[in-house]
């Protein structure tokens, strides 16, 4: 990428949120280290957009699924990862990042992912996840 090329997009250059995953009382408790943050670039001259995001996933929650024995392993794991991708496609709506132009690149935690099973064999969870249609329509809902 060169500066010649792209500029840092000034009408959402920042895109940022909170992954609560602990409440008390009904309240969100913060954790910093539980969020997702990005910036967005714009071709100059053109309408494209890149939103370059990074993202903490909860992997305790993770492992915890993929760990589980039996079919709903696999499916609850694809759950909290569909409800963090989500959560980020949300905010970056609402912030205006995320449009008909807008490439967005999130990176994370997701090296604990597959899912072993006896009768499938290994499972890659994110892979699952983005080839259901069902899940995906679920993560675009209303966006």
């Amino acid at each position: 990428f060169s500066s010649r090329r792209f500029t840092s997009d000034t009408c959402c250059n920042n895109l940022f949120g909170r992954l609560v995953e602990r409440k008390v009382a009904g309240k969100a408790v913060p954790n910093p280290k539980k969020a997702f943050i990005g910036r967005s670039l714009s071709l100059n001259g053109e309408s494209l957009r890149f939103c370059f995001t990074g993202a903490h996933f909860p992997v305790s929650d993770l492992a915890t699924a993929i760990e589980a024995p039996g079919p709903w392993g696999l499916h609850e794991a694809k759950v909290i990862l569909a409800r963090t991708l989500r959560k980020v496609l949300r905010r970056a709506f609402r912030q205006g990042v995320l449009d008909d132009k807008a490439v967005i690149f999130l990176q994370g935690d997701l090296n604990s992912r597959t899912v072993l099973s006896t009768s499938d064999g290994p499972t890659d969870v994110l892979h699952e996840l983005l080839n259901d249609d069902s899940f995906q329509a679920a993560i675009c809902h209303g966006l």
